[in-house]
């Protein structure tokens, strides 16, 4: 067994596979978020906690603070409870259009998505 994990590790499949991963998560995820860090703690070359001075000084931002995390509060239960009750259904009963009431659990997933574009929209104005 070791053997063949040994091997399955070492093929070039894996390797490559790998270091795809490696550079869409580095270009994705670290390399963005580590220039947008940079950008709002450091914008002189010199640490500043400006920027949270002036988040949490604003009331409009935390308005907008609070909604949103009283959003992704409904969200995450609302969604939860739904699709624990369409998954017990579906699968304890034999329903009529059950995919199609599985459609509907599954759109609840890009609710997220689309308050965060609106919300993008919202706050910077349709050219960014």
């Amino acid at each position: 067994m070791t053997a063949l994990r040994s091997r399955t590790l070492r093929s070039p499949f894996v390797l490559i596979a790998g270091a795809v991963l490696i550079w869409f998560v580095t270009a994705f995820l670290i390399w963005p978020n580590a220039n947008l860090l940079i950008a709002t703690f450091f914008p002189n070359g010199a640490f500043s906690l400006r920027a949270v001075d002036k988040l949490l000084s604003s009331p409009r931002a935390m308005r907008s603070l609070g909604n949103s995390f009283l959003l992704a509060l409904a969200l995450s239960v609302t969604v939860n409870i739904v699709g624990v009750f369409i998954v017990l259904v579906t699968g304890y009963f034999r329903i009529r259009g059950a995919r199609l009431l599985w459609l509907g659990y599954a759109t609840t997933f890009i609710y997220g998505g689309i308050v965060l574009a609106a919300g993008y929209k919202f706050i910077y104005g349709p050219d960014g």
